[in-house]
């Protein structure tokens, strides 16, 4: 039946964009082809449901609460299959607490140690098990003891993230990581005097700037299409997955990649950057700089 309607609407298209119509039938075009790709998409899930154990049916379901009843089964399937993934934490392990919200968004918390480590996270994840699995998958080295706050409880079983998850506006800052101080700021101070010293020196910049960049392209070239490592195991359920940014201090030596494959290439975003922070670094004391 969904094959037969979309070759309709298929047939409905060929018609309205052939070059035999005299009028200009574009608004009908778009709705017609709009029609087309929700027939597509409930013809996807018709095949894709019945692949999947545990989901109750009855005559008569439409279609958004026949995909709510997939997305929350799936998720099931999902948060299940991560539990043995995460490796219990020590006993010494920090511990973070999840402010999980009924939009999918999550602000995660600890204590700040020195401005050495992360101590607040922003993120999205569909639902609270894959928000903490999201952040112990940061602490690969040391797994933190996770806690809710407030308690989940019933909470919801599966959330379609929307830009209403977004929470970046409660996550941490720049200045806050400079404020906190600790052995990292000091590492950086450290390593601007180095800069500074280096570039006071040369009177072309830019020349400089563009040998060392062709440098550590043939010395350390970025890692080529670094988002592999991060893809799950399982692509059907590619799009049951969540995240989570913070600010820290990160040794240079562990930038592998940027959105750009080589250094040096900025894309044509913000390329004048680097003379900025040249500049400042060189008209100015270091903890004005910083």
């Amino acid at each position: 039946m969904l094959l037969d309607a979309s070759a309709h609407a298929y047939r409905i298209t060929a018609l309205l964009a052939g070059q035999r119509a005299y009028f200009d039938f574009h608004n009908i075009l778009a709705d017609v082809q709009g029609l087309q790709d929700r027939i597509e998409r409930a013809y996807s899930l018709m095949c894709t449901v019945p692949r999947l154990e545990g989901i109750k049916l009855e005559a008569g379901i439409d279609l958004a609460a026949l995909r709510r009843r997939f997305n929350i089964r799936r998720a099931q399937i999902v948060d299940a299959e991560l539990v043995p993934m995460r490796r219990a934490p020590s006993s010494d392990a920090p511990t973070w607490s999840i402010d999980y919200r009924s939009h999918g968004g999550f602000i995660a918390t600890s204590k700040p140690v020195e401005g050495t480590r992360p101590w607040r996270f922003w993120g999205m994840a569909p639902t609270a098990a894959f928000a903490a699995h999201t952040l112990s998958w940061y602490f690969l080295d040391q797994p933190p003891h996770i806690t809710f706050d407030p308690p989940q409880g019933e909470s919801q079983p599966y959330v379609c993230m929307t830009s209403d998850s977004d929470l970046s506006t409660e996550g941490s800052r720049v200045c806050e990581l400079l404020d906190q101080r600790g052995s990292s700021y000091d590492e950086h101070l450290a390593a601007c005097e180095v800069a500074w010293e280096v570039l006071a020196h040369w009177d072309d910049i830019a020349d400089h700037l563009t040998k060392r960049a062709s440098e550590l392209n043939v010395t350390d070239p970025q890692l080529q299409r670094p988002y592999e490592l991060l893809k799950p195991g399982n692509e059907d359920n590619c799009d049951h997955g969540g995240f989570a940014e913070t600010v820290r201090w990160v040794p240079i030596h562990l930038v592998v990649a940027t959105n750009h494959p080589s250094w040096g290439d900025f894309g044509g975003h913000r390329d004048q950057a680097p003379f900025d922070i040249v500049e400042g670094l060189l008209s100015s004391d270091l903890e004005t700089f910083t």
